[in-house]
């Protein structure tokens, strides 16, 4: 375990929040395109502070110190600090079953990345394909995952596991939340008048 100072989420959310929405306003106010995209841009920095905090956060403060760590007893790289079979993790979960931290914590991971599909789709109804949409959620997982481990290669020591499986679910999420988006957008538009569908 790292010992040392933490930079805790809390604080993290509390500085980075209020800077987030100033420059999503400041972005919407420029362009001028409707208070509905203004909305979602408030929303989607609220939501990218909040995945940060929750992917990198607590982080601990240098200088590093790990007293008993010892990585020459972990094995031949690139154990513990990324996971790099497909489906291994996910099956691990899968066996456990919805009981035990291993399974809630895939969930999470899906439901994580569901926002980013939701959030691409309002910002640009039909302009993106679910195919779009698979390279978008796979580039912002992997650029994840790599920061993870760079950060714990940095610290000397696994704090954040790069998993080749939360790219798996990661993109599966984003996906999951840009169908919800069009099933919602075709039933908006079949369902609501013309001069109600705000969204695009």
């Amino acid at each position: 375990m790292i010992s040392g100072p933490l930079l805790l989420t809390g604080f993290f959310v509390v500085v980075a929040l209020p800077v987030a929405v100033l420059i999503a306003l400041a972005w919407s106010w420029w362009r001028r395109d409707g208070w509905w995209l203004g909305i979602v841009r408030v929303a989607l920095a609220t939501y990218v502070v909040a995945l940060v905090g929750l992917l990198f956060f607590p982080l601990p403060l240098p200088p590093w110190s790990v007293p008993e760590f010892d990585a020459g007893l972990l094995g031949s790289w690139p154990y513990p600090w990324a996971n790099i079979v497909p489906f291994d993790t996910i099956g691990a979960a899968l066996r456990l079953g919805p009981d035990w931290p291993e399974f809630q914590l895939l969930l999470g991971n899906i439901a994580a990345f569901v926002p980013i599909g939701v959030f691409v789709g309002a910002l640009r109804p039909g302009r993106h394909s679910w195919r779009r949409l698979l390279v978008t959620g796979l580039a912002i997982s992997l650029t994840v995952e790599l920061a993870q481990l760079g950060m714990s290669l940095l610290m000397g020591y696994p704090y954040r596991v790069a998993d080749v499986d939360d790219v798996i679910v990661n993109v599966a999420g984003v996906l999951l939340g840009y169908g919800a988006f069009r099933i919602g957008d075709v039933v908006g538009r079949a369902l609501l008048p013309a001069r109600l569908v705000f969204w695009g």
